[in-house]
């Protein structure tokens, strides 16, 4: 299936595989000493990198990047301290979703789903009982990002009520509970495109939940829901349920997966027309 990956990625960029990790990991020693590289993306990288490496005793020589000149290597070396559990840092973030201002909120949000740190889950939690849509977009990615269970009661009920219906689809996806299964398979009803599409496209990551014998029910209701939204009016809707039903082993679905992508290029073609 390369075509199909390969039209994927010029359609819809965030359904592409992530790139390939080197084969050798950088040592911790080349890192830290990354950290002063003059150029900025070398220290962005590095940073990014030792975050991922969870080495606590890099948290040091990465709050020096706290006032780098450069903006993008300061929040790479925020985030890396998150997720390396700095404690300062961590209770610095979680102040600050309990500001008035919602753009500072949302900020702090995406960091602690970024730095994907557990003990942001029950703050988080606390956040999202906001009724700004900014702030609940922010908070349901974080949460997805995080991937802690804690989170799919809530989650599942932004999506019924509608508040950041469609940031908690695609949370609940990264969550892969199947109590999600059958609150996402509601969504696909829904008059929001923008709804639809994610609500469709989290249910081929449900591929655990959906294959378990005791929501074979569940499944069904699923995999026909997304079958019957192969037909919706919004092409991105379409190529969203092709790829889950052929991602959970649905007969057929490669081929039509495969139309769809290739309508779906012609018309982004000739809308740059």
């Amino acid at each position: 299936m390369r075509e199909v990956g390969r039209r994927l990625a010029a359609i819809e960029p965030q359904w592409s595989a992530p790139a390939p990790a080197s084969k050798k990991p950088a040592s911790l020693e080349r890192l830290l000493a990354q950290l002063a590289d003059a150029d900025p993306a070398r220290r962005q990288e590095a940073a990014q990198a030792l975050g991922a490496l969870g080495r606590p005793e890099a948290v040091a020589p990465l709050r020096k990047l706290l006032t780098d000149e450069d903006k993008p290597t300061r929040q790479a070396a925020a985030i890396a301290m998150l997720r390396l559990g700095d404690p300062a840092l961590l209770e610095e973030t979680l102040k600050q979703l309990s500001e008035p201002n919602a753009k500072s909120v949302a900020g702090a949000a995406s960091a602690l789903g970024l730095g994907r740190n557990p003990k942001a889950v029950a703050p988080l939690l606390a956040a999202f009982k906001t009724h700004d849509p900014k702030v609940g977009a922010a908070v349901a990615r974080a949460l997805g990002m995080i991937g802690d269970a804690q989170a799919v009661g809530p989650l599942c009920e932004a999506l019924k009520s509608g508040f950041a219906a469609a940031e908690a689809c695609e949370a609940l996806g990264l969550l892969n509970d199947a109590a999600a299964i059958a609150p996402l398979t509601r969504a696909l009803a829904s008059k929001n495109p923008k709804v639809r599409a994610p609500a469709a496209r989290a249910l081929g990551r449900l591929k655990g939940p959906l294959a378990d014998p005791a929501q074979a029910d569940k499944s069904r209701k699923a995999r026909a829901a997304l079958s019957k939204v192969l037909d919706d009016p919004e092409p991105r809707v379409r190529v969203s349920a092709a790829l889950s039903l052929y991602e959970l082993g649905e007969r057929g679905a490669s081929a039509k997966l495969v139309q769809l992508l290739s309508e779906a290029g012609l018309t982004a073609e000739e809308k740059r027309r």
